[in-house]
This record gives structure tokens, sequence and C-alpha cells, in this order.
């Protein structure tokens, strides 16, 4: 009966093909070159993460290499992750990802099947909006006024809805100054995906001076390289937690706090989820906290239409006739 990998050394017509038997690290490296020179291209965050995981489910397959292994071997591999929903799909779809390349795009083609189409992803729970309260984000901002490289962090977040990677790989070139001395901001943000993001006049007065020269904005003082997304976000997450911003608004509340925010102003959820660069307006509504007491108004004015034409009077105290009650 042949193997799998017998099966993937077949050529169209019936003939063996001839190439060396492929280890799971060149299997790996070459799959991550791919991504990294066509279509949209993985950033090294994006490489470390993806790398990990198929070096982890190589380790689990072991000693069958990632090229030979089976439905049914990539069922139990399934059936053993552990964690929340959100870590279980990218493991997923990191197993898809690879083993799409070695049944599709890899030349010579390493399996003419993929055991992975049979996975499902779970289903993961409809994240709800957790912005920054708003008291607790004038705090960070009075306590940022002496740190004019975070006071922006701070600003960009909640103010331009900025996320800590947008902020790490801002150039001084994707910055363009208007009339009115407020920008258009081009910003590269995941998946390589670029837009315009407007940023206020009050903000670009204070970034002024970190403008000169090309390359990035914000700079390591060690050695004038770009800071890294996890650097941003832990530096903002740790000024937050110091001046007495309580656990678990961090970086990214910020950014929730701005959706929230911004809805207040402008309910356009399109025109929001383009400026926040959501591909769908479902994820623009998880970044999105709807306040009953300014719902209220409306409800009170519904109410009103509805109802004020045929008013009833509450029974009185005692009042056998009560609803859907005989004496």
């Amino acid at each position: 009966m042949p193997t799998p990998r017998d099966e993937c050394n077949t050529g169209r017509h019936g003939r063996v093909m001839q190439f060396p038997s492929l280890t799971n690290e060149t299997v790996i490296t070459q799959y991550i070159a791919y991504r990294m020179t066509t279509g949209r291209r993985w950033r090294s965050e994006t490489v470390k993460s993806r790398t990990s995981q198929v070096r982890a489910l190589a380790a689990y397959l072991d000693p069958t290499p990632l090229v030979d292994a089976t439905e049914d071997q990539i069922l139990i591999w399934h059936q053993q992750l552990t964690g929340q929903p959100e870590t279980i799909a990218a493991h997923i779809s990191a197993a898809r990802g690879l083993y799409r390349w070695m049944a599709v795009y890899s030349r010579p083609r390493l399996r003419q099947d993929d055991p992975t189409v049979i996975l499902e992803r779970p289903r993961i729970p409809v994240a709800q909006p957790r912005p920054m309260l708003d008291r607790h984000y004038d705090l960070a901002l009075a306590c940022a006024v002496s740190q004019p490289e975070m006071y922006l962090w701070l600003g960009l977040m909640g103010c331009s809805g900025l996320r800590c990677c947008e902020i790490a790989w801002m150039h001084t070139g994707d910055i363009e100054p208007r009339d009115d001395s407020s920008a258009l901001l081009h910003i590269t943000g995941k998946g390589g995906k670029r837009r315009t993001v407007p940023a206020g006049a009050m903000l670009m007065l204070t970034m002024r001076p970190f403008l000169t020269g090309m390359g990035p904005v914000f700079t390591r003082p060690t050695d004038g390289r770009a800071h890294s997304p996890n650097a941003v976000s832990h530096r903002v997450s740790k000024f937050l937690a110091d001046v007495g911003i309580p656990a678990p608004h961090r970086a990214h509340s910020l950014r929730h706090r701005f959706g929230t925010d911004y809805h207040a102003i402008d309910p356009d959820l399109y025109r929001q989820a383009k400026l926040m660069g959501h591909a769908s307006v479902d994820t623009t509504q998880r970044y999105t906290e709807i306040s009953p007491a300014e719902a209220a108004q409306y409800v009170e004015r519904l109410t009103r239409r509805r109802l004020s034409s045929r008013q009833v009077t509450a029974p009185r105290s005692g009042d056998t006739r009560r609803s859907g009650h005989a004496a």
C-alpha cells in the first residue's frame, strides 16, 4: 500500500519525482520563505508565532514527519489542544496554512492531499467592548504630560484609534500635514493593510519634534531603531499600572475608548470600520460600548411617540381588577 510520501512523489503521469527527503525544519523554513515572498508578507511577529506553532505540531507528530501526517494523526493532535478558543484557533490556522502550502503551492508539491481540511475552528465568543474609563484616560494623559513620547502614544491610541504595532511601524514619510495643523496618517496595519487616519492639531503639535529626518517616528534611545510593537504595548501597560489604573485596562483598552467615543459623535459604523482598519463592522461593534444613559433619551422619545395617545391609568391600591385576574 503506498505511503503518503509515495503518493506525493508521484507526478501527473505516475512518474516518481526525485527529490531528497525533507526534514521538518527544511519544510518549515521553505514554508516561511514562501509566505515572506508572496501575497501579504508576514511581519516578524507573525513569523515568530507561526514558526513556533508549526514546530509544536511537528514535535507532537514525531517521529512521523510533517509531510507524512495522516488525517487521523491531525485529528488526535487537534483533540489534545487546550487553552482559550482564540489560542486553539491560532494553532489550527497555522496547521491549515502549512498543509495548504504543501498540497497546492510547494514546488515540487509535497502532498496531494490536505489532512487539515477536516478541522473546524472553535467558536470564538463575541468579545465585549472594554473601553478604559474616561476618568482613567484623563488621569493617564495628565500623568504623561512630562513624557512627550508616552503622551503621544496615549493620544494616538485614544484619539486616533491606533494599535501598538501601528505606532511602532509609523515612519515620518507616513505623515501628511494639513493646512489646519492637523495631519493624515497613512498607516500600515495588521496584515500589511494600509489606511489613512486623521490626527488632531493638538496631537500633531506635540509630535512635531519627533518628525525630523526620515525613518521611524519613535525610536529607542539606545540605538535609534524603531520600538517593537511588543515594547510599545508593554511600556504603555506598565505606565498605566504605575499611575494606578487597575487591570484589565491596558494599552488596547485605549483603542476601545476611541471606538466608543468616536461612535458617540459619528454613528456611521461603516466609516468607523474604515477608520479603525476593520474588514467588517461586526469587529467594530466589539470596540463600541453603547451607554444606556445616552440611549435613554432615544427610548423615551420612542415611548412617547408610541404611547402618547393611549395612556393607561395604573390601578389604585386594592383595586381587584388587575391584569389577567378576575375578582
